[in-house]
């Protein structure tokens, strides 16, 4: 009985601050604007990694195309990027 009592509480907890703040899902991985896309897009095809796990995560999460989100990793994973590679395992894994 009280095993439950704590398990509900805490669940109640959890989904009053997720209400509170009122943060949409997945919009941490939105660009602000069409400029900021293609300048990170940009960059990553440049060479930087960073953006290409950027560009990853956006694809993934914000879009829900797992293709272009392991087009962007596997670039990022064949210029040495450790993240990269990782990510690509657990994306696998599913």
């Amino acid at each position: 009985m009280k095993s439950s009592f704590l398990l509900m509480a805490a669940f109640a907890m959890g989904l009053s601050g997720c209400v509170q703040y009122g943060v949409p899902p997945n919009v941490q991985y939105y660009f602000k604007s069409k400029n900021q896309l293609r300048a990170t897009e940009r960059d990553a095809l440049l060479g930087d990694n960073v953006s290409a796990r950027r560009m990853a995560d956006y694809y993934y999460f914000a879009r829900n195309d797992r293709g272009l989100s392991v087009w962007w990793l596997k670039l990022a994973a064949s210029r040495g990027d450790s993240v990269a590679r990782e990510n690509l395992r657990g994306i696998e894994r599913e």
